[in-house]
């Protein structure tokens, strides 16, 4: 029978993968968690591959540090002496895995997301492994995704565009669609509830969390929301007042934004105005690579995207990799210029809905366990 090793970096992880290993007899499945690796460690040189996963670990904790340094949060001590603290800490999970993944033989590897520093230890302490599978938050709501080439920008949906002209649309309603709402952070509220007055015509830019994975690793040009905003207040400046940008602060994000708010009256922000009327009631939408994209082009949508997005497919969405070619998309979809292929659309929704599980994690039923089970030995035993 097939080995499966699960490894978790949380205990949210570690319930869900738990009850999959309890709900699925077609392999030999087990959790790893870091509550099962060795506490007492001898220090030592680590080799070429253990090396190499200790910088992918570092580098992206560097970059995740980074942004928040430059948004004045976390750094309570001294950056130096902060530094030391978080590579001495990621070296001694380093090296309390090795000694526990030593001589250890799977068939399988599975990580949630596998983008973050515990995940990219234990996926290049385990390179060897053939298989490696990756769950993640589903991008329909009550859906999870598993895929055995990565998330989000990672993951193995067909990025070009033929793959999706030569089928024939579904013939799927699009009509009735309603998206998940989430709860938002305190800290984000500005008081001015949904009664806050829109403009009549305006690009909807939803921020996403800058130390999140997704704008650490895949966001070319812009390195985080402060950035994302001077872009916009200078294309504004540049193309005039009648151009009006409404923006919305992730649920999740930590960062205080509450200085930009009434800086450029031709940028609003909407915290509390429901994500969904605020895509439906504007022009186009601009994101790095939220899922808001993706939710954009369910609501018949254009999107301009600035950054690296599974649904990044040219003819899909528009595409902008610099400020002035984000300026050019702003100016043609104020101009009516831009149109977008519906057939198009609906096929690639459809081919993405068929590689969702159907349940969300957080709320599995047996048939979502026998659907990832099902999945799980599709990979693992072709």
């Amino acid at each position: 029978m097939k080995k499966v090793m699960f490894f978790a970096a949380n205990n949210h992880q570690r319930k869900y993968f738990s009850a999959i290993v309890a709900s699925c007899a077609g392999f030999d499945g087990y959790v790893v968690d870091k509550k099962l690796l060795p506490l007492l460690v001898r220090p030592f040189w680590p080799s070429k591959k253990i090396r190499n996963s200790l910088l992918g670990a570092v580098s992206y904790r560097l970059k995740e540090k980074k942004q928040e340094k430059i948004n004045q949060r976390y750094f309570l001590l001294n950056k130096y002496l902060d530094f030391v603290i978080f590579l001495l800490q990621t070296y001694y999970f380093l090296i309390r895995c090795s000694v526990f993944l030593k001589g250890k033989e799977v068939d399988a590897l599975v990580v949630w997301n596998g983008n973050k520093w515990r995940q990219i230890i234990v996926l290049g302490l385990l390179s060897d492994v053939k298989h490696k599978l990756y769950f993640e938050n589903g991008v329909f709501p009550n859906t999870t995704t598993f895929d055995d080439s990565g998330v989000n920008y990672k993951n193995s949906i067909p990025r070009n565009l033929d793959f999706y002209q030569r089928n024939n649309a579904c013939s799927d309603d699009q009509s009735q669609i309603f998206l998940e709402k989430r709860a938002l952070n305190k800290s984000k509220r500005n008081g001015k509830s949904n009664a806050i007055d829109l403009p009549n015509k305006y690009v909807f830019v939803p921020f996403q969390v800058d130390y999140d994975s997704q704008v650490i690793n895949h966001s070319p040009w812009l390195n985080n929301m402060l950035e994302l905003y001077q872009v916009l207040s200078d294309i504004q400046g540049e193309l005039g007042n009648d151009y009006y940008f409404v923006v919305k602060e992730h649920p999740s994000s930590k960062v205080d934004y509450s200085h930009l708010h009434e800086l450029n009256p031709n940028i609003v922000f909407a915290n509390e105005v429901d994500t969904q009327q605020l895509i439906e009631n504007a022009i186009s939408i601009v994101t790095i690579n939220s899922s808001v994209g993706f939710e954009s082009i369910l609501l018949s949508k254009n999107v301009i995207v600035v950054g690296d997005a599974f649904y990044g497919i040219d003819g899909l969405v528009s595409f902008a990799k610099c400020k002035e070619e984000l300026k050019k998309q702003i100016f043609s979809v104020y101009s009516g210029l831009i149109v977008r292929d519906n057939d198009v659309r609906l096929v690639f929704i459809n081919y993405v809905k068929s590689q969702s599980i159907t349940g969300s994690w957080s709320e599995p039923t047996s048939s979502h366990f026998e659907c990832v089970e099902r999945r799980i030995l599709n990979v693992i035993c072709s």
